[in-house]
């Protein structure tokens, strides 16, 4: 219900703050009424800084709000979740606390008091500013100059980060020396010890809290390039002076705060958004993220407000590191160099080599057992047993100033990536009937893309459905559903050992329908196997033999399931701007038939944001082929 301005006056300084009311002198006590009169007057609380700086929504049922955040050390009133009035009340009567000043509520909430003290015309000698002593001292730890936006690509074998991960930089001049002291504001779900599927299923329906942390920026360069190999990209922000203030100031209220963790929209990434929009009220950046969020998305939607598509720092992981070091050696040097990395009694066999030529060797293997060990390969002891014989070996060598630091091609940063969301059209036949096919795909490229700033030699599907229109029976039929499809293609060579795997999920059309029917079944293909990669000028070729188990259910199929296992065999030809992805298999099923599948795709690179598509495809007793124009566009 609504105060009238007398029942304002009354009643609110004795339901919200009394207890610490009864030493205010009449003056102050005559000027926090005429506060709240003020702020009634103007009805501030609709104001939509006020609702941006509280994380207010409209509700879905009603026409109040409900602030996004669950932690009620965020609000100062009792009823402050769902009524930014009787937030902004308590926010008022609070100027006048009396205690200690790091204690009171404008210490606490710094950003929302400096927005009331303007708003409202607060006099500083009725109300003085605090002495926050204990904000000002994290402040001048981290004082920032500058923010950058950082991407960290993203890591299979983590599903809480398969699209990458998004946190802030804050440059602070000291460190320029090493810039890794800076800290970092990251935010992440809380999991605890959760793994498999019911930490999989409390990260899709919200049920992780989120909160904002500050670390040092080296932690996270430790967590992501040496330990999940993972390249990192660092975009400098165009912020002014005044959008720092505000942006620190809006961080220390946020330690109080929590909010409901979704890996597929209120993410990692998502949140930063209405962050940004506190720091630059004009901007509008949730508007184009209504029902999912990929990190790279909201990278480029930052970037593009408030920095530089090409202005960025690329860091590579520690792996893109050692292939560049690799790259450099002939046969004879990797295998001196992967000899004595196994085996370091082996460095008698450097003797007779020039010392370049021993710096590069030993170089290389030193970075590959970091490597190993990082990966959980090797132990710590491991590492240093075998490590240590070559740095001694290495210091003993007259370098003259040799350093064997090769240059790494950087590869396309995510923000000059193609858009994430697939757009397709197209037409076909099917055993000699006619068809035009619709396909939208949320997320993110599948082998048949050209995924230049994205993960090389895999597929990350969610969410993909297929329809197709067939003239002679005048009806829309379901062809398929991927509701997730994962495949990590691992290339294997004497280096690098790591299987190749896949996971997928969907509801699919029976292989034998016909006519008017539209039976389909339920699901589930997991895979494990080897991939090898070869490079031969600007071409590169993939080739990958796999056994797959298929678990399928549904009403068309006999006794409602069947399950089967079989090897896959497939290959991909890329030659920047043609592309050929092939696939054969065949599945023997404990009660059903066998089905031998074989897939072929060829696509043309007509855009950046556009390809041609050709497909042929043959399973059980169907045959069909199609040509579809695909259009990638920003969600």
């Amino acid at each position: 219900m609504r105060f009238g301005v007398n029942a304002f006056k009354t009643l609110a300084p004795i339901f919200l703050f009394s207890p610490f009311l009864f030493s205010l002198s009449s003056i102050q006590q005559s000027y926090q009424v005429e506060l709240l009169e003020k702020a009634e007057n103007l009805k501030l609380w609709e104001d939509g800084y006020w609702l941006k700086l509280l994380y207010y929504e409209k509700s879905f049922f009603s026409s109040g709000y409900k602030s996004q955040n669950i932690n009620p050390n965020f609000f100062l009133s009792k009823y402050g979740k769902y009524s930014p009035r009787s937030e902004m009340i308590n926010h008022i009567i609070g100027f006048f606390y009396e205690g200690d000043d790091d204690k009171s509520p404008e210490c606490s909430f710094p950003l929302r008091y400096r927005w009331l003290r303007e708003n409202l015309s607060v006099k500083e000698d009725i109300v003085p500013l605090r002495k926050c002593l204990e904000y000002e001292g994290w402040k001048a730890v981290l004082n920032p100059q500058k923010i950058s936006m950082v991407f960290a690509n993203g890591y299979l074998s983590n599903p809480s980060t398969l699209y990458g991960h998004t946190f802030l930089i804050l440059r602070n001049p000291n460190n320029s020396n090493s810039l890794l002291l800076d800290y970092t504001v990251n935010y992440a779900a809380t999991t605890g010890d959760d793994k498999g599927l019911g930490y999989a299923l409390k990260g899709v329906f919200g049920k992780y809290p989120g909160n904002f942390t500050t670390m040092p920026y080296y932690l996270k360069i430790q967590e992501y390039q040496n330990m999940e190999n993972r390249d990192i990209w660092e975009y400098p922000l165009n912020l002014k002076e005044d959008e720092i203030d505000r942006f620190l100031m809006h961080s220390w209220e946020l330690g109080k705060a929590s909010f409901p963790y979704y890996f597929f929209s209120k993410n990692c990434s998502w949140q930063l958004l209405p962050l940004f929009e506190i720091l630059r009220p004009s901007s509008d950046l949730k508007s184009r993220f209504l029902f999912w969020n990929i990190p790279s998305d909201t990278l480029k939607a930052i970037v593009e407000e408030f920095g530089e598509r090409n202005n960025f720092i690329y860091r590579p992981s520690a792996y893109s590191k050692l292939k560049s070091k690799i790259y450099e050696l002939n046969s004879e040097e990797q295998d001196y160099s992967l000899g004595i990395a196994k085996n370091s009694e082996k460095l008698k066999l450097l003797d007779p080599l020039d010392n370049d030529k021993k710096i590069r060797i030993m170089d290389t293997a030193v970075d590959y057992i970091s490597f190993t060990h990082y990966s959980g390969e090797i132990t710590q002891d491991e590492m240093d047993k075998s490590m240590d014989p070559i740095l001694l070996k290495l210091n003993d060598v007259d370098a003259k100033g040799y350093v064997f630091n090769p240059e790494i091609k950087t590869p396309t940063p995510p923000t000059g990536s193609r858009n994430s969301f697939l757009i397709g059209a197209g037409a076909g036949r099917k055993n000699g009937e006619s068809f035009y096919e619709l396909r939208l795909r949320p997320s993110l490229c599948d082998m048949n893309d050209f995924n230049e700033g994205y993960l090389d030699n895999s597929e990350l599907v969610m969410g993909d459905i297929r329809l197709r229109y067939f003239k002679d029976f005048n009806k829309v039929y379901l062809r398929e559903f991927t509701a997730v499809n994962v495949l990590s293609l691992n290339p294997v060579d004497k280096w690098f050992k790591k299987s190749s795997w896949g996971i997928r999920f969907g509801y699919y059309e029976y292989e034998r329908n016909r006519g008017n029917e539209n039976d389909g079944f339920l699901g589930v293909q997991t895979s494990r196997g080897v991939s090898f990669e070869t490079n031969i000028k600007n071409s590169k070729a993939l080739f990958f033999a796999m056994a797959e188990l298929n678990l399928d259910y549904g009403s068309v199929l006999n006794e409602n399931f069947r399950y089967g296992i079989g090897p896959v065999l497939g290959a991909s030809m890329d030659f920047k701007d043609i592309k050929f992805f092939s696939k054969i298999s065949y599945i023997g099923f404990k009660n059903d038939k066998g089905i031998l599948r074989k897939n072929l795709n060829a696509s043309l690179c007509s855009s950046q944001n556009s390809s041609l598509v050709f497909s042929y495809s043959k399973k059980g007793g169907e045959e069909d082929w199609s040509v579809n124009f695909n259009l990638f566009v920003f969600p």
